[in-house]
């Protein structure tokens, strides 16, 4: 009632003295510079329904005054209503209920310019009973080469890539889905859109905001699961995946789910922003499960399984025994809680739960159980007497039976043989797989076959755990075939595939050995071949390309040379046996020069010397020439001795 009223009251100021002045409108001219300087902003209610109109306009340019004039109107069937709304400012608010709900509404403002000429703004046109608002967006994706999108009724939408400011724009009428297609180039590119109402008296409407349109998370993440040692009974579980849209995921969600499903409540859910997560859990199985999650939906899933550790450190021992159809447990020490859960099962997918309801001190867990498999069995505590998460619970203690043992149905795998050398060898192998193996593994037999000599050599491992043997004294350069087979207290079991190996002509060292000494002596070789090569062509060059002797390093005489420019020449050698008779040791060749060029012109400073060091040949006269003629004119004095006479 009070609504009522106020909305009485604030109608009259609006309608009382406002006559229809439909005959001002048309003295109104609209002005170039001011038509488009009116905006109007709707708001809607809830239910979509305009529930007033804001709207304000820029001052007239050239106008001194300034009195506006909103002015509306509205047309029922041939009769047209006006009104009018005084203004001193440049903005007017318009309630619903000023306007006629089942008619189209114009408005623009009007001023008088300096002429007292009426100018107005452009009109625009409002039905306040049509629905304006904006469209929802109920789906937007980008998925490979399409854009696809779902609207709550029709509209219009844009969109463009985030790195450009270009904008396409779709009518959406005839279907509320609407798909487009991307070229090649675009399909790597990000794209945003906005949405806005589509209606001919709805032209003032706005875009909504940009939103971002989430790509189609396609394919799963590649997820490992690892865990270590904590306290005893608890273990810390490390939980790391990949996934290769991942700058496209808002956030991811991971489940762990405790094998058996004990409590409804025992599941963790965790959200996580990252691609780690770490988490301390009880020793059990449990099953990790990650998905990525944006708008546009959710990834597939991906799902490891975490097995409980080879040696787990625990609080008490657990121990079983098969007897009459059933398991008894029994444990020490004694634990005081008074709620715990016990499960067993062949595999995490086939672990079955208990809950006792009162403390005990020992259990019998009833069939029927299969033959040939190994059950395992767990006790975990809780802190209270109620189901909670496996972050709260502790493992007490693991067994592991055979309700009947048999021997192993497959050898060891990958049998590889190492460091093979003349006379060893070392062969390894990997464990029997759990489900070949029906019995607790007690060890292993090695079967060495010398294939040309047709010999078996049998050599027993008395180790379940260790799975390395080096193999002694084979021989060098022999061909063997390895087998490994697996023992349990029921015998031995099927052999593994042959490995064939060769042993070593020539060890490892020994060869490099060899190979160091043929390559010195292979080098001492070249080098006296080098050296008889260099000699035997000294030698031969000697023999058949004699030196010439240099006159200058000569010893067959010496030059004397004096004032008369006579020259005296010392024979300075024994002359042969045949010659002794005719030319004496000290036998003095004095010559008088007439060709004084043919003398030294390297004359010893001291004048009085009356002897040079050497035979020095002119320096203008060639030595060859030099030396020839003196050799000619020794010769032709031996030959004439009578000739030659002794200066006294």
């Amino acid at each position: 009632m009070i609504r009522v009223i106020t909305i009485i009251i604030l109608t009259i100021p609006y309608n009382s003295g406002l006559p229809n002045k439909c005959d001002f409108i048309s003295n109104c001219q609209e002005s170039p510079e001011w038509q488009g300087r009116l905006f109007c902003d709707s708001n809607f209610n809830r239910r979509g329904k305009l529930f007033m109109l804001k709207c304000n306009w820029s001052p007239y340019p050239s106008s001194s005054t300034i009195q506006y004039k909103l002015h509306q109107t509205w047309w029922v069937n041939t009769t047209q209503t006006c009104k009018d709304f005084g203004a001193n400012e440049t903005f007017r608010h318009i309630a619903w209920y000023e306007m006629r709900a089942d008619a189209v509404n114009t408005f623009w403002v009007s001023v008088l310019n300096s002429n007292h000429t009426c100018v107005k703004t452009k009109s625009f046109s409002v039905v306040p009973n049509v629905n304006c608002k904006a469209p929802f967006l109920q789906h937007a994706v980008q998925s490979s080469s399409l854009l696809r999108f779902q609207l709550d009724r029709i509209g219009q939408l844009r969109y463009r890539n985030t790195a450009t400011d270009q904008w396409h724009t779709i009518n959406v009428t005839t279907s509320l889905s609407t798909h487009i297609e991307l070229p090649a180039s675009a399909v790597p590119m990000s794209f945003t859109v906005q949405q806005r109402c589509l209606h001919q008296a709805c032209f003032h409407c706005k875009w909504t905001e940009e939103k971002r349109v989430p790509r189609e998370l396609i394919g799963a993440p590649d997820i490992i699961v690892t865990s270590e040692k904590l306290s005893p009974g608890k273990q810390r579980a490390t939980i790391e995946w990949k996934y290769t849209m991942h700058d496209h995921v808002d956030e991811y969600i991971v489940t762990i789910q405790k094998l058996p499903r004990s409590c409804i409540e025992s599941d963790i859910i965790i959200r996580a922003q990252s691609t780690q997560l770490y988490i301390n859990l009880s020793i059990a199985f449990f099953n990790v499960s990650v998905i990525g999650y944006n708008e546009a939906g959710n990834s597939s899933s991906a799902s490891a399984v975490l097995h409980p550790l080879t040696a787990p450190e625990l609080p008490g021992n657990l121990f079983a025994t098969y007897g009459n159809g059933s398991i008894s447990l029994t444990w020490t020490p004694l634990f005081d809680n008074d709620f715990c859960v016990i499960s067993w099962g062949t595999s995490y997918a086939e672990m079955k739960y208990e809950i006792p309801n009162e403390r005990l001190q020992n259990y019998s867990i009833q069939g029927p159980f299969e033959k040939l498999k190994r059950y395992t069995l767990m006790i975990h505590l809780l802190d209270a007497d109620t189901c909670m998460d496996s972050t709260h619970e502790t493992t007490f203690g693991i067994a592991y039976i055979y309700v009947e043992e048999g021997v192993p149905r497959t050898g060891p795998l990958n049998l590889t043989v190492k460091n093979v050398t003349k006379t060893s060898a070392v062969i390894e192998w990997a464990e029997i797989p759990e489900e070949d193996c029906p019995g607790f593994l007690l060890s292993y037999r090695i079967y060495c076959i010398d294939t040309s000599r047709n010999t078996i050599y049998e050599v027993t491992v008395n180790s379940s755990s260790q799975r390395s043997y080096r193999l002694e004294g084979l021989t060098k350069g022999q061909k063997y075939e390895v087998k490994v087979s697996g023992m349990t207290v029921k015998g031995e079991g099927q052999r593994s595939a042959p490995c064939m190996f060769r042993t070593l002509t020539h060890d490892e060292g020994e060869f490099q050995v060899i190979l160091l000494s043929a390559c010195v002596g292979l080098m001492i070789a070249a080098v006296i071949v080098v050296s008889v090569c260099a000699y035997t062509l000294h030698r031969t060059r000697k023999l058949y390309f004699p030196e010439i002797p240099n006159p200058k390093h000569s010893q067959l005489c010496q030059i004397v040379e004096e004032p008369g420019a006579k020259v005296r020449l010392f024979h300075l050698i024994q002359p042969h046996e045949e010659e002794a008779n005719y030319v004496n040791s000290n036998l003095e060749v004095i010559l008088e020069l007439t060709d004084t060029s043919l003398l030294s012109e390297d004359r010893m400073t001291n004048k009085d010397s009356k002897y040079l060091d050497q035979c020095t040949p002119m320096a203008h006269v060639p030595p060859k020439q030099d030396y020839s003629s003196m050799k000619s004119m020794l010769n032709l004095l031996r030959r004439l001795p009578h000739t030659v006479y002794h200066d006294k």
